[in-house]
């Protein structure tokens, strides 16, 4: 896998390698992940390389024996082989129909472990690969999961029980094996796409500066608004003369700009950011934008850049001394006319090159470090992720309480519910949790579309870069119209997630009785026992031998390790919203624990108007 993906990922940079994602620029910027919840970069490559861990630990933990719920009795009485049985076949009256006899479970058995320590593997090559920005890696965990789903297919061959003769009316009675089994199908299908578009996003990314990028976006929306069939160069240069610093540049290099936009521009072209944009709106490019693009890259070549920017654009425009444009773009032209609008290239070269060292100046100030979780996670996105993460375990611990009656803690880790109060305390926690966990994501992706609004509205007056920060942008639009919008809706977002942010210690006190009496109600470490016998010999002299000690298996052990990792997640999950609302309420946040005094978690007197310094983009 690792050696397809490097030859894949070898030339990411080159020419064919960026026509392809520009070509589809203005999907891939937008795609979303787990039916349009996430965004793919980072916040769903993210979520599935932490559901591959999960999925490849728990496998591995059932097929090792590890698991205490593993050792009930079942019908081939082999340790570790229970869930599984739940999990990969279909039970009618007559027996297992997917399973046959010890040998061919045992084979089964071994083929799921190779795919969970797969799993793994390819888990932590997913935060590697986002982490480090390394597109080889990514591409290999888009291949693996597309071998494991290959492999779903050939499990059912390799493991179908011969001896089983059951009726279709037996087979259809126990609904619950098939419903499994259609989502464990639908979930490895979401997988497998979100990972190709992770890896097609990345590329992206890594190709294009963020002023490159709203450029295509804008042309490519451009062309889908005046239902155009074709990507071509007219669409382009639109984009280009619905910025004013691109204006700007073209009076500079002394173009007739007001014929350009009579010619070229159209009132459907407003509306581009509302159109259509999927994988089946994607358009193919004419062969002018494909030489145009080309025409820039090698620009960008020349010049040593790492991203494919927008001045390498506007300087392969007036490369030749003229803009020929081809095309019906107003009733002033035909279909097949040709306008050429004269460019002084000389003077182009002189606008772009001052541009260039006014950027270059710029970022060798130095400016405010994003914050990140661990050193090195966008804080936004792994909040993001982990809000949906805490989400689905939420939502499936629902499911198990309608279709098996019991809760996680229970199926899992084995902690039996040794009273009905304790599984409605956990029905209702985990239907409390899930409430702010949504309300949490919506504030989150609020705040989001919010500072996007800013930045777009900001770019198509060219009152400021499409990579200068949100107090830059801001600053440049305050008297607008809509800034007292925007500002609301930031402020709003703000206070939705203080909520979450109160309701996440309340939840963690809550959980701490609940656990505490699964842990000594399900004897682990023979805690109930021992307890028992200490009360009923309690004397002032205990005769040795009354009493019961502690004693401690490795499945106790692991049993306690998921009660303290369980709270070890939900106080940094804690941590993680205290910075990102931080951020978004004061416009500043730190995550050195040094100045956490200074966080001030219970000041929630929110400010009538936003400032806009906050440290996202």
């Amino acid at each position: 896998v690792m050696a397809v993906a490097a030859h894949a990922s070898s030339d990411a940079t080159s020419a064919p390698m960026q026509m392809v994602v520009i070509g589809s620029a203005r999907w891939l910027a937008s795609a979303k992940s787990f039916c349009g919840c996430l965004p793919v970069v980072p916040a769903g490559g993210l979520l599935v390389s932490v559901l591959l861990l999960l999925r490849g630990g728990f496998l591995v933990w059932e097929t090792l024996g590890l698991s205490r719920f593993s050792h009930r009795g079942n019908d081939i009485g082999e340790v570790g082989s229970g869930t599984l049985r739940d999990i990969f076949a279909i039970r009618g009256s007559g027996g297992y129909i997917f399973m046959g006899d010890d040998k061919t479970w045992s084979v089964f058995r071994e083929a799921v472990l190779l795919l969970a320590v797969g799993d793994v593997f390819s888990g932590m090559m997913g935060i590697i690969g986002l982490v480090a920005s390394n597109l080889t890696l990514l591409i290999g965990l888009a291949v693996w999961l597309l071998v494991h789903a290959l492999s779903l297919l050939v499990l059912p061959v390799l493991s179908y029980g011969h001896g089983q003769d059951l009726a279709l009316s037996e087979e259809l009675e126990h609904l619950r094996g098939w419903l499994i089994l259609g989502g464990l199908v639908l979930l490895e299908v979401e997988l497998v796409s979100t990972s190709m578009k992770l890896a097609l996003s990345s590329s992206l990314q890594l190709t294009l500066a963020p002023s490159m990028l709203q450029l295509m976006c804008r042309a490519q929306g451009i062309a889908s608004a005046r239902a155009d069939h074709v990507f071509e160069k007219k669409h382009v240069l639109a984009a280009v003369l619905w910025n004013h610093e691109f204006r700007r540049i073209l009076e500079n290099a002394k173009a007739d700009v007001r014929k350009m936009r009579h010619d070229l521009l159209r009132d459907e072209d407003k509306d581009c950011d509302q159109q259509p944009n999927t994988f089946l709106d994607i358009l193919p490019i004419d062969c002018e934008v494909e030489m145009l693009i080309r025409s820039a890259i090698a620009i960008q070549t020349q010049a040593q850049d790492t991203l494919l920017r927008a001045d390498h654009l506007l300087a392969a425009l007036a490369s030749g001394g003229e803009i020929a444009v081809r095309g019906a773009c107003s009733g002033a032209l035909s279909l097949d006319s040709v306008v050429r609008y004269t460019v002084n290239a000389r003077a182009m070269a002189g606008t772009l090159s001052g541009i260039r060292r006014q950027n270059d100046a710029a970022k060798a100030r130095p400016g405010r470090v994003p914050p990140r979780i661990l050193g090195c996670l966008p804080l936004e996105e792994a909040v993001i992720s982990l809000l949906v993460l805490c989400a689905v375990v939420n939502a499936i611990s629902l499911l198990s309480f309608f279709w098996r009656g019991r809760g996680l803690w229970e199926l899992t880790v084995g902690l039996r519910m040794f009273v009905s109060e304790l599984r409605s305390m956990e029905w209702a926690m985990s239907a409390a949790d899930l409430l702010f966990d949504v309300l949490g994501l919506l504030a989150v992706f609020a705040h989001r579309s919010a500072r996007y609004d800013i930045q777009r509205a900001t770019w198509t007056r060219g009152q400021a870069r499409p990579d200068a920060e949100l107090r830059e942008q801001f600053s440049s639009m305050r008297g607008a119209p809509e800034a007292a919008r925007l500002s609301g809706r930031i402020r709003r977002s703000a206070e939705r997630l203080g909520v979450v942010l109160l309701w996440t210690p309340l939840d963690v006190l809550l959980h701490l009785p609940l656990l505490g009496m699964l842990v000594v109600g399900s004897n682990t470490c023979g805690a109930y026992i021992s307890g028992v016998s200490q009360v009923s010999s309690a004397r002032l002299a205990a005769a040795p031998g009354l009493t019961e000690p502690l004693k401690c298996s490795l499945v106790d052990l692991m049993a306690i390790a998921c009660v303290l990792v369980f709270f070890a997640v939900k106080a940094y999950v804690f941590w993680a919203l205290l910075i990102l609302w931080h951020s978004y309420q004061f416009g500043w946040t730190t995550t050195d624990l040094r100045a956490l005094p200074q966080l001030s978690p219970f000041s929630f007197s929110f400010v009538a108007e936003w400032r806009p310094f906050a440290e996202i983009v």
